[in-house]
């Protein structure tokens, strides 16, 4: 897999969004988390992840070959265990591939890899969203026709450049009708980009003859391992059915989670040049939830903290809760709006309020 400087090397960046020259606060910043990292106190936690990981993986993988070995008795036992399968792979996709998408996991480029295939076998290409997800959100987060989490539909109006059609005034009532298929358009778009080779309005490389071949037999695993072989078994019906439950939960939760953080009433969107450094902008283009509950920092991996994970997508989020306090204290001391929703219920309170303004202004 690449690193961040191929990815970024990969993709044909003209005339790319411009961040102003790195400020004072950005230097303060750098110099507290460096010495946190460099503590005895941050090296104890190096191994958990994987632990986490491997834990995770079994239960997910575990629940599925369930469904195989011990078919439900009746249509609403079936109906829990795709739900329990939904959010099993949900945490799974949260803790673990989306670590290993970024390379945060301990053990080596191998041990990522190796996690990072079960996001293909899942139906989702880990090779593109690394590319659309390292590569372009993280770069240019909130910057239309650059991040390529705010301009993958028309349907939902994200961002103020973004052109506004009269449908839009009722967004935030159809949205999340729109979020459950998020994870099902992901097994289609993995091939829309190999077509177009588009992320937003940047033209990114061809891809290679042998990473084409890889993503198509991926998907073609994806496809028999949980269409064609649970239908000889259960019907074509029931399995697609069952599959699009499990997709509608999977979409609906992970559009939440990560639309939260960028697209709430707060957020700052810019044009191509930045009046701010990148680490202010990214402080202001995003935002944190339900910090103070420990309960969400195991379930999500760490995403509630979205503001450090976009500041420091290259450490692991164990390390987040420190490194929150470090930001939050500079951030007040500079007079940069660092914001915090206390539970995870305001933050989508405040993405719906977002969109019901951004479709009717």
């Amino acid at each position: 897999m690449e690193s961040v400087e191929k990815i970024k090397a990969d993709s044909q960046f003209l005339l790319t969004p411009r961040f102003a020259d790195k400020s004072l606060f950005s230097k303060e910043i750098e110099e507290a988390v460096r010495s946190y990292l460099v503590s005895l106190e941050a090296q104890k936690v190096k191994w958990a992840p994987l632990l986490k990981g491997v834990i995770l993986t079994l239960i997910c993988f575990s629940q599925i070959l369930f469904v195989f070995l011990s078919p439900p008795a009746s249509v609403l036992e079936g109906t829990l265990r795709l739900i329990a399968i939904a959010f099993s792979v949900m945490f799974f996709g949260l803790n673990v591939m989306h670590e290993a998408a970024h390379r945060n996991l301990p053990g080596g480029e191998w041990v990522n890899m190796f996690f990072s295939y079960a996001m293909d076998i899942l139906g989702i290409s880990s090779r593109v969203y690394r590319l659309k997800h390292v590569g372009f959100h993280h770069q240019f987060t909130n910057i239309y026709g650059w991040d390529g989490d705010i301009s993958e539909t028309p349907l939902i109006r994200m961002a103020p450049s973004q052109e506004k059609w009269s449908m839009h005034r009722y967004q935030h009532l159809y949205a999340p009708m729109l979020y459950t298929l998020l994870t099902f358009a992901w097994v289609f778009n993995d091939l829309e980009r190999i077509v177009f080779r588009k992320v937003g309005r940047a033209t990114i490389k061809r891809f290679k003859a042998w990473e084409i071949t890889e993503i198509l037999a991926f998907k073609f695993i994806h496809v028999y391992l949980f269409i064609v072989l649970p239908s000889l078994q259960f019907g074509f019906l029931k399995t697609f059915g069952g599959y699009m439950l499990v997709q509608g939960i999977l979409g609906l939760c992970l559009a939440l989670i990560f639309q939260v953080a960028h697209l709430d009433q707060g957020s700052e969107f810019t044009s191509r040049e930045s009046p701010h450094d990148w680490k202010v902008h990214q402080i202001l283009s995003s935002a944190d939830f339900s910090t103070n509950s420990p309960l969400t920092d195991f379930m999500m991996g760490g995403l509630n903290y979205q503001v450090i994970h976009h500041l420091y997508p290259h450490v692991s989020y164990r390390h987040y809760p420190a490194m929150q306090k470090i930001v939050a204290q500079k951030s007040r001391e500079h007079g940069i709006a660092y914001r915090e929703y206390n539970s995870f219920y305001l933050a989508v309170k405040s993405h719906l309020l977002f969109l019901k303004r951004l479709g009717s202004s």
